[in-house]
């Protein structure tokens, strides 16, 4: 027979109890707590998906400027291929790329023994025709004086007749070949200049003001001027203004016309932005794979020497200007809400739609289309200033 527990072991068993019950109830407390946090937590959540926030953008009143892009690359303005009329080997040579030159100055000298012969041999018969010139004139005189006298006597009609014709034909022979001498000498004196020209040539000169950009000929070549035309300099005119070569589409080559301000960059310089102004559009398409294009000329100003020829050039030719227009994104008018009114008019050929948003809801607007500049479009039926969606804002992290 077991032994009842004693008034010790009652207590310990009685405070036991409770406290295994207080603790059931507190990790039952925890558990319901946590659940109604998480609620609470997919209440703010779901309320939170349920805003939705929109990218605005207000109605602009601007000048909207419509530009033309094209690609090309700078040239001088003048560029000249200088050659050479004479053959033979290059004496010396005066400049080098880069080089300043000046209308006539001498770039290089060939050589010029034969030509010097030539020269003299040219002097040496013009000397001598001159001479023989002189002697026909002396001996035309002799024939002259001697027919005066035949001429006399015959009046007297002391001589024969025959004497008197030998004597005029003696003097028609010398006046002609007085003639003779002189075309001969004639011909003399212009192979004598011929000569000079030659030697002159001899000295190949700058036929402009400028800068020397290629140099292909060093003392000691060959130069053979009958074979082909041999290209020994080019002479750039002054870089200080240069020419914008560009490829326009044949879409926008319509609206682009000589006086139209243009803006171009280079890679060289990415964050400046050099103006010019349209000079000349060519008429003479350039077909390439099936893509025509018209070159266009652009005039820059290159005072501080920061360009340089050949360099490539993204232009942008401002075709038109529209000051005051209403503008709107582009990418509101492609915007459009998941879920759309059952009623809702479709746009007719050049009109567009965008949302309004006026702080509560969305709403449809209808709008013409105007000019756009490829970011921005001119419209009308909206007003400056008010809010017009581009699309869902992006979600706070």
């Amino acid at each position: 027979m077991s032994e009842l527990p004693g008034p010790d072991q009652l207590k310990e068993v009685l405070q036991l109890a409770p406290t295994r019950r207080r603790r059931r109830r507190w990790w039952l407390g925890l558990a319901l707590g946590g659940v109604a946090v998480g609620a609470v937590v997919a209440g703010v959540y779901w309320s939170r998906g349920e805003a939705v926030q929109w990218r605005t953008e207000a109605v602009r009143s601007e000048d909207l400027r419509v530009r033309v892009t094209a690609v090309g690359t700078i040239q001088p303005r003048e560029v000249v291929s200088v050659g050479s009329e004479q053959s033979g080997l290059v004496f010396d040579v005066f400049v080098d790329e880069n080089d300043l030159v000046t209308v006539g100055q001498p770039l290089a000298l060939l050589d010029t023994k034969l030509l010097d012969l030539q020269h003299r041999e040219s002097r040496a018969q013009t000397s001598a025709l001159v001479a023989a010139l002189q002697q026909a004139r002396v001996v035309s005189g002799t024939r002259a004086l001697d027919l005066d006298r035949v001429l006399g006597l015959d009046a007297g009609h002391a001589i024969a007749p025959a004497e008197v014709d030998a004597a005029r034909s003696a003097h028609d022979q010398a006046e002609l070949a007085v003639d003779a001498a002189g075309a001969q000498l004639q011909a003399a004196r212009a192979r004598l200049d011929l000569s000079d020209v030659n030697l002159d040539k001899a000295v190949i000169r700058s036929p402009i003001s400028g800068v020397l950009l290629r140099r292909n000929v060093d003392p000691g070549q060959s130069v053979v001027a009958a074979l082909q035309a041999v290209t020994l300099f080019e002479v750039a005119a002054d870089l200080g203004q240069l020419l914008v070569e560009v490829d326009v589409d044949e879409a926008d080559v319509g609206r682009v016309k000589a006086g139209q301000p243009a803006w171009f960059t280079v890679s060289a310089w990415p964050e400046r932005e050099f103006k010019a102004v349209v000079s000349k559009v060519h008429l003479a398409p350039d077909t390439t794979a099936g893509v025509v294009t018209y070159r266009a000329e652009l005039l820059a100003s290159n005072e501080d020497d920061a360009l340089l020829p050949g360099m490539t050039a993204t232009a942008r030719i401002e075709s038109e200007r529209y000051p005051g227009a209403l503008t709107v994104p582009l990418a509101s008018l492609r915007f459009a809400p998941a879920e759309l009114p059952e009623d809702l008019a479709a746009p007719t050929p050049g009109q567009g739609r965008v949302w309004r948003w006026t702080g509560e809801a969305l709403e449809p607007v209808l709008v013409e289309l105007g000019p756009t500049d490829g970011v921005r479009q001119s419209v009308t039926g909206v007003a400056a200033g008010e809010l017009v969606v581009l699309g869902r804002a992006a979600a706070a992290p």
